[in-house]
């Protein structure tokens, strides 16, 4: 057997281990909680976007820090009701938007 196919052969077996149906029922799922995911995506979401949007120092600027801080506000508010990723999402992209 070529080492490419001992290869495959290998990774093939290693992901059958993960697959849900060997999980130990014995051991509590993973359970993410979206409101405090949220909410933490949210506060690094300024800095992120200051980083790597070319339009945010601008924006930012035209709006005014008060507009900023006050969208910002909002968002960290309407975090509080998120039950699934999809309300984040929605959340986290109305967020630059004034209100």
């Amino acid at each position: 057997m070529n080492r490419l196919m001992t290869i495959g052969a290998l990774a093939a077996g290693l992901s059958s281990l993960f697959h849900p149906a060997y999980a130990d029922p014995s051991k509590p799922a993973v359970t993410i909680d979206p409101e405090q995911s949220c909410s933490r995506d949210l506060a690094a979401l300024p800095e992120f976007l200051m980083a790597n949007d070319t339009g945010a120092a601008d924006n930012r600027r035209h709006r005014g820090k008060a507009a900023t801080a006050a969208a910002l506000e909002r968002a960290t508010r309407e975090t509080a009701s998120v039950k699934s990723g999809d309300d984040c999402v929605r959340v986290l992209r109305r967020y630059p938007d004034p209100p």
